[in-house]
């Protein structure tokens, strides 16, 4: 305490400082903030303080200490610190790794397996983490892609496995008959005429079922409708002209309406024609066909009717799928006629529908009336 110009220390202060006080050496440090100061003994911080009593200022209160045992425990606390965070640090990138470990596992699974991956090999798997993370999902998505693909691959065996029978039967039959007009040569004419009507017909058969498949390979291409001005009164005229040339009876071709449309007329001859072959070899002899064409509400309305037996249950239900084909027209059929038929359809933007109950079927294919106009004009 600094009062009248006298000094009074605590004689029990620091040790550091009792030489100050002793030799009367204590700095002085006006009122205000905390102060840092030199002394012979070292730095020392200083607090002072005014000491008033009615408005006037009697003394000043200081509190010295020195900085040397306040810097030896920082210094000893900052190393604590710095320990902790070396082991929080250390602790923590351990705990970081192992997490980002085993949360990276499913992508080096998914890595290995699409290394293995190949078109004859699809049914490995990647183990699908539990969380519901990104890395979760994209397991998932990996491995409903491989299903996809082992799907895609298993229908492109089965598919090539039935195109190969389908090809073989006739090919084996026309060969066989050749070699048996060689062995007769040309001396008896009616097994010539016999022989070559089996090989004429079997090549028939090679011909539908190769436009058929590349009709169905071509069905989801941009071009595969190529549309054109096509008057319905001659479409139908060459269409009963194309079934005189096929080997089907009792087809009865209606009038059309006498307008035209935008449409492709192969591809509609080809669904036509498909639908009479399909009448023709899944019904009885002497089963009737009509075909049939009207205008209805913006849609033209192609029909082929037999009044045939019907079609079994389970076959109506995938009628339209490629190589389903009933046990009537199993020897001489692919069935990918009807297949054709929809592809046709859904290529126009129409589509197609069956019946077909005791009194015989009925297939409607429809297409929107683009163009519509007076065939005449």
């Amino acid at each position: 305490v600094r009062l009248d110009n006298q000094v009074y220390s605590a004689e029990n202060g620091p040790s550091e400082l009792q030489p100050l006080r002793v030799e009367g050496e204590i700095p002085f440090t006006a009122p205000g903030r905390l102060r840092t100061i030199d002394s012979p003994v070292g730095e020392l911080r200083s607090l002072s303080a005014a000491v008033s009593l009615g408005g006037d200022e009697l003394a000043t209160f200081q509190v010295l200490g020195p900085l040397a045992d306040i810097n030896e425990q920082s210094i000893r606390s900052l190393r604590w610190l710095a320990l902790a965070a070396l082991i929080s640090l250390a602790l923590g990138g351990a705990i970081l790794f192992t997490a980002l470990r085993r949360s990276l596992l499913p992508l080096r699974d998914l890595a290995s397996v699409a290394r293995a991956a190949e078109l004859g090999r699809l049914t490995r798997r990647v183990p699908e983490p539990t969380l519901q993370d990104e890395v979760g999902v994209l397991a998932r998505e990996f491995n409903g892609m491989l299903a996809r693909l082992e799907r895609s691959a298993e229908a492109e065996r089965e598919f090539m496995a039935t195109i190969s029978h389908e090809l073989r039967t006739p090919i084996t039959i026309a060969r066989g008959h050749i070699e048996t007009l060689e062995a007769i040569g040309m001396h008896d004419p009616d097994a010539v005429a016999e022989t070559s009507a089996v090989v004429r017909d079997e090549l028939a058969r090679m011909g539908r079922l190769v436009e058929d498949l590349m009709a169905l390979a071509r069905s989801r291409s941009d071009g595969f409708i190529q549309r054109s001005r096509m008057e319905l009164p001659a479409f139908f005229a060459e269409l009963k002209l194309r079934l005189t040339g096929l080997p089907v009876e009792n087809v009865r071709v209606g009038d059309a309406p006498d307008v035209a449309i935008e449409a492709d007329p192969e591809r509609l001859a080809q669904a036509l024609l498909n639908l009479v072959l399909n009448a023709h070899v899944h019904t009885p002899a002497g089963t009737s066909v009509a075909v049939t064409c009207r205008l209805s509400r913006g849609w033209v309305i192609f029909t082929v009717q037999d009044d045939g037996p019907g079609m079994d249950d389970a076959i109506r239900r995938d009628a339209f799928e490629a190589f389903v084909s009933g046990a009537r027209g199993s020897n001489n059929s692919a069935g990918l006629g009807l297949a054709v038929v929809r592809a046709v359809a859904e290529g126009h933007g129409g589509d197609v529908r069956l019946d077909s109950g005791r009194s015989g079927t009925a297939v409607t294919l429809r297409i929107p009336a683009q163009g519509v106009v007076a065939a005449a004009a």
